[in-house]
C-alpha cells in the first residue's frame, strides 16, 4: 500500500535487492507507470482496482507473502484480503487511523501474522546503510522546498502528487 510514497518506495527496493516479487499498490495512473519504471513486476492502481481480486489473479489465487502497509485503517482490511494462507501483514505506520476492526479468526484459520515495525535494530540500519553506499538503494526525492515554501510541500502532499519524499531544504543562515 502507498507504494509511490518514501517508504513505498524503500520497501519495494529492499524486495527487488532479495530477488522477490513484487506488487505494487498506488493511486493513479503516473504513480503506477513510475513503479513499474522503479522495478515493481505489477502494479494495482486502488483508484480503480479491486486490490484482492487483482492480486488474486496476478498470483494464480494465492495471493501474496508480504504486505507492507504504513497507510493503516483505510487500506487494512483490502491488503489482509490478498494476504496469502501463512502470509505476513506487515504495518509501520497508521496515517489513515490508528484503529482497526476485523475478525481475529481470519487470521488463525488462514494461519497469518501480523507483524509491527518502526525504524527497526541498529544491525537492520548497518545493512541497509552497506546497500545504499553500494548505490543498490537509493532514495527517491520528489521534490526540494525552501522553508518559506512548506504550504507549497504541504499541499503537494495533501494532494496525493507525491512520488517519493519531499524534502525542505535549509541554507546556511535560514534555519532557526
Amino acid at each position: 500500500q502507498a507504494a509511490a510514497s518514501g517508504t513505498g518506495i524503500a520497501a519495494l527496493q529492499i524486495a527487488r535487492l532479495h530477488g522477490l516479487r513484487v506488487i505494487a499498490v498506488a493511486g493513479g495512473a503516473e504513480k503506477c507507470a513510475r513503479l513499474l519504471e522503479m522495478g515493481a513486476d505489477a502494479v494495482v492502481d486502488h483508484t480503480r482496482d479491486d486490490l484482492r481480486a487483482t492480486v488474486k489473479s496476478l498470483t494464480g489465487g494465492a495471493g501474496v507473502a508480504v504486505v507492507v502497509d504504513h497507510v493503516g485503517a483505510d487500506t487494512f482490511a483490502a491488503s489482509l484480503g490478498a494476504l496469502a494462507r501463512g502470509g505476513s501483514y506487515v504495518t509501520c505506520g497508521g496515517s489513515s487511523g490508528p484503529m482497526l476492526q476485523f475478525d481475529v479468526r481470519h487470521l488463525f484459520i488462514k494461519h497469518q501474522r501480523l507483524i509491527g515495525s518502526t525504524m527497526g535494530t541498529l544491525d537492520n540500519f548497518s545493512r541497509i546503510m552497506f546497500h545504499v553506499e553500494r548505490g543498490e538503494l537509493r532514495p527517491v526525492i520528489h521534490r526540494a522546498f525552501a522553508p518559506e515554501a512548506i504550504a507549497d510541500a504541504h499541499l503537494e502532499l495533501e494532494e496525493r502528487r507525491v512520488v517519493g519524499k519531499v524534502v525542505i531544504t535549509f541554507q546556511s543562515g535560514n534555519h532557526p
